[in-house]
């Protein structure tokens, strides 16, 4: 959770929020970490940084997916990649 707090973060309509820990996958050369916000009523913009294993490799890619009210955008970060951001 240390990590992911220095690696991670969200903001909505320009806000930090407090990220909850869900769960994660593990596939091959992969990992699925998912984490969710709670009482957030609505989001027009989302913006996301991640950094996650940045630290590791010059080679990472990390895709971030997110889910607000029935819909789903991505957007793929590869390294030094680390903003991006999601208009709903």
């Amino acid at each position: 959770s240390t990590y992911f707090g220095k690696h991670f973060s969200m903001s909505v309509d320009g806000r930090p929020v407090k990220l909850t820990y869900v769960g994660f996958e593990k596939d091959k050369n992969s990992a699925y970490c998912y984490f969710q916000v709670d009482n957030v009523v609505q989001v027009k913009k989302l913006d996301v940084q991640n950094t996650l294993l940045h630290d590791f490799t010059d080679g990472q890619t990390n895709i971030v997916h997110a889910h607000i009210s029935g819909k789903r955008q991505s957007t793929k970060l590869d390294y030094p990649a680390k903003d991006a951001s999601f208009i709903f």
